[in-house]
């Protein structure tokens, strides 16, 4: 691996239904400080290897987050419309 964005460990493909949602968000308020030290620490053009093999930058990652973000967005934002009417503006 080159650059700052020191070593990368594959999370669990799922949770274990014995797991509470406080673990849960645990876990997400620990990945999300990990990726804010990678970010702040790393440079957009630092270079990992995937999981898979392919090499990425930094910045293709981030680019990667922020259209995932925004689709995950876009699920939530239609299950709550279907729940209760409200439309976004």
């Amino acid at each position: 691996m080159n650059g700052n964005l020191g070593s990368y460990r594959r999370p669990s493909s799922g949770s274990d239904p014995d797991q509470t949602a406080a673990w849960l968000v645990g876990l997400y308020m620990r990945t999300c400080q990990r990726a804010r030290k990678v970010v702040a620490t790393g440079g957009l053009d630092d270079v990992v290897t995937t999981p898979w093999g392919a090499p990425v930058n930094l910045r293709a990652i981030l680019a990667h987050m922020i259209q995932e973000t925004a689709r995950h967005n876009s699920h939530a934002a239609i299950i709550r419309e279907a729940i209760d009417g409200t439309t976004g503006q």
